[in-house]
């Protein structure tokens, strides 16, 4: 009589198998010694793999031969039987079509009573579409990742703490440290301590959204620490998104100090005289239009003018006129103080306001920049500076534009003073 290829089983054993059936997984025994065949396996390996179970149970070898090469050293015996049995087993197999399979092999090791290994009884399933479906997520995160290193612009990802957990190469390289030493760490080790409280408020209002994915406002213009203390500008987008009830954060970065600095210097260019440094004209009549509704009191004006700029281009050309006038913004710039401001109004004249300042106060700095015009002649004697200079106090009900005529016309009286001096001393 032919041996029942599940005697080896209870009945409550094949009640079992049947059921596993049902479920489209394949249980079998595979006898190891006295000699080596499948003892059982399930029919439902002919849908899975193409072959038989008559052609398993026929060669011994077959269920070993299916399976890739690279994959067959997972199950030698002294890996398997030290091995977490509780653990599957996730392996290539041909299909008897040439196709390639992925099968999850649950295995258990049958013993004698030397502790040797006689036979393995298992289940296995097909793992197929699960592992295309996790080779598509690897890809597809592999791509992310390739796309986050490779970004210009930092990218960090911090948990609802603000702590670090993505820390991209843009980033190292933008912050000076790396992402093995920024991960786990707040965010505000990279923030200016005059910011940080503004900041983590900023963020933590922003977080209280009942948004899923949301982008906080507008990009911002702020400031961001190197890992060597320095500080520079930065433009950062932060979106916040949830994932399961834990909320994170995302970063994106830029350096924009080129950018900062191309703006500052396009900024001075429309608003400083290049020749001179000073303010030009139009910042100077912009400021006046500011005192006449915001006027401090009390209020002063200086209108000064080159005295034989003409005569010295002429004479020793134009550079040196220029040179000329580098100096007297020189002395104006050691002279006044930081809040005023001090223009050339254009060719040989010059303006200040001088807030805060009364008549006295206005004379005394009229004097100032006379003694240090008397230190400059006496070391340039060659080019020396002649200054005409008209100053006069605002009255806090007058127009300012009244008070200047009023100071331009004290710098033409000086001037035409100088004028005649000079005609007497010809005569």
């Amino acid at each position: 009589m032919a041996e029942d290829p599940t005697s080896f089983l209870s009945n409550s054993g094949e009640q079992i198998i049947h059921l596993l059936e049902y479920t489209g997984e394949i249980f079998f025994h595979y006898q190891i010694q006295p000699e080596r065949r499948l003892i059982y396996i399930s029919p439902a390996i002919e849908t899975l793999t193409g072959y038989s179970p008559s052609e398993y149970l026929a060669d011994p070898d077959l269920s070993a031969e299916i399976i890739y090469s690279d994959d067959r050293a997972q199950l030698s015996a002294d890996r398997f039987i030290t091995r977490d049995q509780t653990q599957p087993f996730v392996l290539r197999v041909h299909h008897k079509r040439g196709t390639t399979l992925w099968l999850e092999v649950y295995l258990a090791a049958v013993l004698n009573s030397q502790g040797t290994l006689i036979a393995v009884k298992g289940i296995t399933r097909d793992a197929t579409e699960r592992k295309i479906i996790e080779e598509a997520l690897l890809e597809s995160q592999a791509v992310m990742s390739s796309i986050i290193q490779s970004a210009m612009d930092a990218i960090i990802v911090l948990d609802a703490d603000q702590d670090v957990i993505l820390f991209n190469r843009s980033a190292e390289d933008m912050f000076g440290t790396t992402a093995s030493q920024m991960v786990g760490e707040p965010l505000i080790r990279l923030i200016p301590a005059p910011v940080r409280d503004l900041h983590r408020g900023y963020v933590e209002g922003f977080a209280g959204t009942e948004q899923t994915v949301h982008r906080m406002g507008l990009t911002r213009v702020t400031t961001g620490m190197r890992a060597n203390g320095e500080t520079f500008p930065i433009e950062a987008s932060i979106s916040t998104f949830l994932v399961g009830h834990k909320r994170f954060f995302t970063a994106i970065i830029r350096d924009i100090t080129e950018r900062k600095q191309t703006e500052d210097k396009l900024i001075h260019m429309s608003t400083h005289d290049p020749l001179t440094g000073l303010f030009n004209r139009a910042i100077f009549e912009e400021e006046i239009k500011k005192l006449e509704h915001h006027r401090p009191s009390p209020l002063s004006i200086v209108i000064a003018d080159v005295d034989n700029l003409k005569y010295v281009n002429d004479v020793y050309g134009h550079p040196s006129g220029d040179e000329l006038l580098r100096d007297v913004a020189k002395i104006f710039r050691g002279t006044f103080r930081a809040q005023d401001i001090v223009a050339r109004l254009g060719g040989d004249e010059f303006g200040v306001l001088l807030p805060n300042s009364d008549a006295d106060m206005a004379n005394q700095i009229i004097q100032r920049i006379r003694l240090r015009l008397a230190a400059h002649n006496r070391v340039n004697r060659k080019l020396p500076i002649s200054l005409s200079i008209g100053v006069t106090s605002v009255d806090p009900v007058e127009p300012v534009f009244e008070a200047i005529k009023r100071a331009d016309l004290g710098m033409y009286r000086e001037k035409s003073t100088k004028s005649s001096l000079r005609r007497d001393i010809n005569l």
